[in-house]
């Protein structure tokens, strides 16, 4: 595995953030932890993890110089993973950089479409019964597909 995972410099752009960002990131592992483990025997067809602000992944403290992990790469190094990833961002630098360290993971790679029957039944808002699990797409520029809007 990369540097594009781990908590370093990978030398790819990081979200510059306060000191408070580590209390944020807490928390947010901490609700996927919790989500993942009271919500993976449900009998639901789907979880689905959407950020709609991802940035690139990482994020390095103002002051310290620290690199953190972000929300999306979080969300992706989970015991029992979502069945699909959304994630946005207004920044295309951020998508580009997100995309890349996404590629590192075991989800299937981002850049993949998705076959047009399936993406136009999702828009309907039937979702087909045999999809594939874990597909982690990115959005830039708010070109999310309607399902989720």
């Amino acid at each position: 595995m990369s540097d594009y995972l781990l908590p370093v410099n990978d030398g790819l752009p990081a979200r510059e953030s306060g000191e408070w960002v580590k209390e944020k990131l807490y928390y947010v592992k901490r609700y996927i932890d919790v989500f993942e483990v009271t919500m993976r025997d449900r009998s639901w067809r789907r979880r689905i993890f959407i950020d709609l602000f991802s940035g690139p992944g990482k994020c390095i403290v103002r002051d310290t110089n620290e690199f953190l992990l972000g929300s999306p790469l979080l969300a992706l190094q989970t015991q029992y993973p979502f069945t699909d990833y959304y994630f946005g961002d207004l920044e295309q630098e951020n998508i580009d950089s997100l995309t890349r360290r996404v590629s590192e993971s075991s989800i299937p790679n981002p850049d993949e479409p998705e076959p047009k029957r399936e993406r136009e039944s999702r828009t309907r808002g039937d979702l087909p019964e045999a999809r594939e699990r874990g597909k982690a797409r990115s959005f830039p520029n708010g070109d999310f597909p309607s399902c989720i809007l």
